[in-house]
């Protein structure tokens, strides 16, 4: 929080742990950088934090602070997870080429490069490097996506590092709610593409983001480390894909095609692979389940 603050003019904290207490980052970076409040209109500086003390569920926070964003009259907005961390320059870099791209195309948000703290080990770190590359490559050919100086072209943007122009939010609408917790960057980068507008990564443009829980397991007599999430994850993981699918598959069935079988393995491969296999199991069944109830979203 502390870097993205140096590069910023304001940061909006949203809090949905289900309690009063703050957690240590939060409580850490209030302690070092000063807090503010919004007066009406005006835009806020340092960092305001807005503690919902329930799980209001990522979409909604997202929205919340976009809210704020639009009453304080700024012109982006960087979306940052709790576990991203902003490398010097990363702001500077992604306004400029937005700008840049601006001149010739209609563009609707660029993301920083992801690079991930939590490296998995060996064969599975070596198959979640070489798969993504040759599908990007196998995107770039068949969708003649556009390639430029420091910059990349996108089906999907992934929600940590990505800024975007709260000016077009009028006309694409904001973070659909329906969505908990998964697939919110997935679905907001296809509601932008639906309406013409391309999205972009700044190559140099980094950030350290640090997804899921390392587990340690011994395979075929060797220690390996391997990146999950935790049980009940899954449900969320799977109830909100699945109704991402449902609503953009006629559209763009070959990005939705690609997100379902990627997170098909990743529950899969949990399951088979991490610990606590029953808990993963009914969390799973329970997504699958809930992914119909219209009533729960």
């Amino acid at each position: 929080m502390q870097a993205a603050a140096s590069q910023v003019d304001g940061v909006l904290v949203v809090d949905n742990t289900p309690h009063d207490e703050l957690t240590p980052e939060i409580q850490s970076a209030l302690e070092n950088l000063p807090s503010t409040t919004v007066p009406p209109g005006s835009a806020p500086r340092g960092i305001l934090l807005i503690q919902n003390r329930m799980n209001l569920g990522l979409s909604k926070a997202y929205n919340l602070a976009l809210a704020l964003a639009v009453k304080g009259n700024y012109q982006f907005a960087l979306l940052l997870d709790q576990d991203s961390s902003l490398l010097p320059g990363a702001v500077n870099e992604l306004i400029s080429r937005f700008q840049a791209i601006a001149l010739s195309l209609p563009i609707g948000a660029i993301s920083g490069r992801n690079i991930e703290a939590n490296r998995v080990g060996g064969i599975a770190f070596r198959l979640s490097t070489t798969i993504p590359a040759i599908f990007r490559e196998r995107a770039y050919a068949a969708n003649r996506l556009i390639r430029a100086e420091g910059v990349e072209e996108l089906r999907t943007f992934t929600n940590s590092g990505t800024l975007v122009p709260l000016a077009l939010l009028p006309k694409v609408g904001v973070f659909d709610e329906r969505l908990f917790l998964d697939a919110v960057d997935y679905e907001f980068s296809l509601r932008l593409r639906s309406k013409g507008y391309h999205i972009f990564e700044a190559r140099q443009a980094r950030l350290r983001h640090r997804q899921g829980r390392m587990y340690t397991l011994r395979l075929g007599g060797r220690e390996v480390a391997l990146r999950g999430h935790t049980p009940n994850r899954g449900y969320t993981i799977v109830k909100d894909t699945i109704r991402f699918a449902r609503r953009w598959w006629a559209r763009f069935p070959r990005d939705v095609t690609g997100i379902v079988v990627s997170t098909t393995i990743i529950i899969v491969g949990g399951i088979l692979l991490l610990p606590e296999r029953d808990a993963r199991c009914r969390a799973t069944i329970a997504g699958l389940h809930d992914s119909g109830n219209r009533g729960d979203a």
